[in-house]
């Protein structure tokens, strides 16, 4: 099998193989504060956020070019090729699978063809662009002096959710081995508000130096609780989901010296 130096190790469990990737993460933020009157403030912020992969499991690759002239070159004088050969002698340790079908099911196809596609590419499941607004107006007069109330509204652009299959290699029977990078699947544009209504007065202790403020806040106040896509198949199917709760209530108690 021409064994490298040290592979030995992995099959005996003292040695663990690991790899790198470099992540290169780039954008812009913009804030902007405005304030029409003492009492009623807004804040606006806008951020764009791209992270490329770029030099994705570099020993991994060459591990694989190197080894598979000798997996596919491999034969024996009953089984014929191993590569080929359904099990090859290892049924305990592979379930039946020949080795082409362990190499392209149990380690391409769950997930170093996808990290290795992502090469070049935008993370997925980041969106690119995001973008918040929150405005809260304090009564100072009136019959409603020292209530308060406000809102929030955050947007995020739809994110890459995966992508969709390469075309089928010949080699392999016809299978799909690999992904088409350059066909990302995307998600949903995903948009929360939240809203709260609070009250401010001075407590008779301290010579009214002590400021209580209680809020009462509703978190998402449009959600009904759902799952949101956040991964898909290669043929475009749901893979796995994010838990995106109903609607919350909670109230806040904070005290100013």
């Amino acid at each position: 099998m021409q064994f490298p130096t040290g592979l030995q190790g992995l099959f005996n469990a003292t040695s663990h193989e690991a790899d790198t990737q470099v992540v290169t993460s780039k954008g812009w933020e913009f804030d902007l504060v405005y304030n029409p009157m003492r009492n009623w403030t807004m804040k606006f912020d806008a951020d764009n956020d791209r992270a490329v992969y770029s030099g994705v499991y570099p020993n991994v690759q060459k591990y694989l070019a190197a080894r598979l002239p000798v997996w596919t070159a491999a034969t024996d004088p009953v089984l014929g090729s191993f590569w080929n050969t359904i099990s090859a002698g290892n049924v305990g340790n592979d379930g039946g699978a020949s080795p082409s079908t362990w190499l392209a099911g149990t380690v391409d196809a769950s997930g170093l063809d996808l990290e290795i596609a992502q090469q070049g590419h935008n993370s997925p499941d980041l969106s690119k662009y995001h973008f918040n607004y929150l405005t809260n107006y304090q009564f100072v007069t009136g019959k409603l002096k020292g209530f308060g109330i406000g809102t929030a509204l955050r947007y995020e652009t739809p994110s890459e959710i995966g992508y969709l299959a390469g075309p089928p290699n010949a080699t392999a029977g016809g299978a799909i081995l690999s992904y088409n990078a350059f066909a990302p699947l995307w998600g949903k544009e995903v948009v929360h508000q939240d809203a709260w209504i609070s009250y401010k007065m001075k407590l008779p202790f301290l010579d009214n130096r002590i400021l209580m403020t209680i809020q009462l806040n509703c978190r998402d106040i449009w959600s009904q609780g759902y799952l949101l896509d956040v991964q898909d198949n290669p043929d475009g199917t749901a893979q796995a989901f994010r838990i995106v709760p109903p609607r919350q209530w909670f109230l806040q108690t904070t005290f100013d010296f």
